[in-house]
């Protein structure tokens, strides 16, 4: 009965300092990260590599309670406290014991109706055959370090169940979602556009922090780029002056609430903010090219013209997408030529290659400019090729095609 009581008390010690060393590691992360979610995170992408270290983690714990500490105290904390201690007719050493409590005992549970068997039989098991020590319940003396290791694994026992009582009182997904942040969370969504995981993120975040400036601030950009409409619009106003004062989130804010203004058709409220984050926060990215429409659309285009010059070197090298872009702005200001080199670049960066409707849809703008400038055979070529690559554009480039051929026969004519 005694080595039953001892047996389960080592299992109470020991799987309450597993616990609790597992408790400590996130306590760690935590204070680490402020992000107790990356864990899951990090289970995804590195699972075996956390395997690994989690299988490490608990052979060394095993390996100290029922190897290191018996070879101190002549028994496991619980056999010990039970009452029952080794006896050999050798010294016990580690040796020993690690026959005795590591091999011995794994033998013994894989041969389990054998060693039930030996104790009915009142013979030595597996494990006591092995390393030589059998089990007395004749208890040693217990000595100062004994006490204390009662105490301490007592303790961990105490300090497990008040842990365990906690989470299962208040739940594992409240304690998760409680230690989660969720402002990291929002901002790596919204940064890789996925608005509508950042939307749920935020919420989580306003159930914990309210709606403070933090949050006005990811609720702008997240609507202003799921729904630019008034609401967005209402939002990203209310947004600038909760972080007034926060020049970068100012910024950010503003830059959607242009893009809003400008989708509602208010030119003249998104020229404004066009114009502040151009000349106050001397902002000149490429998604200012919005600036360049809004500025024709108010048939102001010399001042776009000028924001575009000033763009059109910023357009990354190989960044094919951007200088078709470019070229149809420039068609909007009526500047063919320039309209006809950014499509050229482009052709350029796509010719030959395994893009043959964006090259399709290329050759179909430089015929349309080559059109507008009468080179009807330079633009029949290039229609020819906007036909054979691309069927979106097939009909237009026939079209076209008939336009030149009619032309040349009342030319001729």
């Amino acid at each position: 009965m005694k080595r039953i009581v001892g047996f389960l008390l080592d299992l109470l010690f020991f799987w309450s300092f597993v616990f609790l060393v597992g408790i400590l590691g996130l306590f760690v992360i935590y204070g680490i990260e402020k992000d107790i979610s990356l864990i899951n995170v990090y289970l995804q992408s590195h699972l075996k590599t956390t395997l690994l270290i989690g299988y490490s983690v608990f052979v060394i714990l095993y390996l100290k309670y029922y190897w290191i500490l018996p070879v101190i105290l002549k028994q496991t904390v619980g056999q010990r406290l039970a009452g029952n201690s080794f006896e050999s007719e050798k010294k016990v050493n580690l040796w020993r014991v690690f026959l005795k409590t590591v091999i011995g005992r794994f033998w013994d549970f894989l041969f389990f109706p054998y060693a039930l068997y030996c104790g009915l039989k009142k013979r030595p098991i597996i494990s006591t055959r092995l390393s030589g020590i059998t089990v007395t319940t004749n208890p040693l003396k217990n000595t100062p370090l004994t006490y204390l290791l009662v105490v301490f694994f007592s303790l961990v026992l105490v300090g497990a169940l008040g842990v365990g009582t906690y989470v299962y009182r208040t739940g594992y997904v409240s304690i998760l979602e409680r230690f989660t942040d969720y402002e990291k969370q929002t901002e790596t969504l919204t940064a890789n556009l996925a608005y509508q995981d950042a939307t749920y993120a935020l919420e989580k975040y306003k159930q914990y922090h309210g709606e403070d400036q933090t949050y006005a601030y990811y609720h702008c950009i997240i609507e202003a780029n799921l729904a630019a409409d008034t609401t967005a619009k209402e939002i990203c106003t209310t947004a600038r002056e909760a972080n007034n004062g926060d020049d970068a989130r100012v910024k950010a804010i503003t830059i959607e609430l242009a893009k809003v203004y400008a989708a509602l058709y208010d030119l003249s409220h998104a020229e404004i903010l066009y114009k502040e984050l151009w000349d106050t926060y001397q902002y000149r990215e490429l998604d200012m090219k919005n600036y360049v429409v809004v500025l024709s659309e108010l048939a102001k285009h010399k001042e776009a013209e000028e924001v575009l010059t000033t763009l059109v070197a910023k357009i990354p090298e190989g960044d094919f997408v951007e200088m078709r872009d470019f070229g149809h702005l420039f068609e909007r200001l009526n500047k063919d030529s320039l309209a006809l080199e950014q499509y050229l670049r482009a052709l350029a960066l796509v010719e030959n290659g395994n893009n043959e409707s964006f090259e399709g849809e290329l050759h179909y703008y430089i015929g349309v400019i080559f059109y507008k400038q009468t080179k009807y055979e330079d633009a029949k070529k290039s229609f020819e090729q906007a036909k054979s690559l691309n069927k979106d554009f097939a009909e237009p480039a026939e079209s076209y095609i008939i336009l030149i051929k009619d032309l040349k026969n009342s030319i001729t004519t």
